[in-house]
């Protein structure tokens, strides 16, 4: 079944799994474990069912189950204690090869008693970056992005960092260090983007454990206590 195919791939990466081969080596190795809450009915699935699946998923599908899931997890609890919030704003137009591109920005304070405060104790602010594009064709697309700040900044500051070359660079730090993503080779790309996702899936879900400690760390107490990889499956 893909439920369990999908179940396994993101309870392996989260221990650290960074391919078909390391999955279902790991998936043998917590049968007993996944049977509890998965119907396997044909066993642990094979090295290369799990490839084939995730060479399979359309990536941009899945990129968007990934985003509908960071929406109803992370933003959502945001959106009641944002309301009442004051914000510095920034607002950016720009017109190239007849597109035109409205950004505005937003940043607020947070209080002590907000909501993320307990999983992320160095938040010291809030950001979000909302982007209204109409093309030379007549259409319009919108996208928003949210941000999580150590700390507080103007809405001009936080407009050029959310535009900036580094958060690209540090998403891409972040990731090599706990996942050694540098050293992940795949010849289908595909199945390169899946697991790709599937490694900034496991990223937020460790981040929103409130264990103090490392990612890596996250990731080794997933790989060795079943227990708390629970914890961060369920955001306990």
């Amino acid at each position: 079944m893909l439920t369990d195919v999908m179940a396994i791939a993101v309870c392996a990466v989260l221990c650290g799994a960074d391919g078909p081969k390391a999955i279902h080596r790991w998936a043998v190795s917590r049968f007993d474990w996944l049977k509890q809450f998965l119907s396997l009915p044909n066993g642990t699935p094979s090295r290369d069912c799990l490839r084939r699946v995730l060479m399979a998923l359309n990536p941009g599908d899945f990129q968007r189950c990934f985003e509908a899931w960071i929406r109803s997890t992370v933003i959502a609890p945001l959106d009641q204690d944002l309301e009442e919030l004051q914000y510095s704003t920034h607002y950016i137009v720009d017109c190239a090869r007849g597109r035109v591109d409205e950004r505005s920005y937003f940043v607020t304070k947070v209080s002590p008693t907000f909501a993320l405060r307990k999983e992320w104790p160095s938040i010291r602010a809030v950001g979000y970056a909302v982007r209204y594009t109409t093309h030379a064709d007549g259409t319009q697309t919108e996208q928003v992005r949210y941000c999580i700040l150590s700390d507080e900044m103007s809405a001009s500051r936080f407009a050029e960092t959310v535009r900036g070359h580094w958060q690209i660079e540090a998403m891409h730090w972040v990731l090599d260090v706990t996942f050694r993503e540098d050293q992940t080779r795949s010849a289908d790309r595909s199945l390169a983007s899946n697991l790709s996702w599937l490694r900034r899936f496991a990223l937020t879900m460790l981040r929103c454990h409130p264990l103090k400690g490392s990612l890596r760390g996250k990731m080794q107490y997933c790989m060795y206590n079943t227990s708390f990889l629970s914890e961060v499956l369920t955001h306990q």
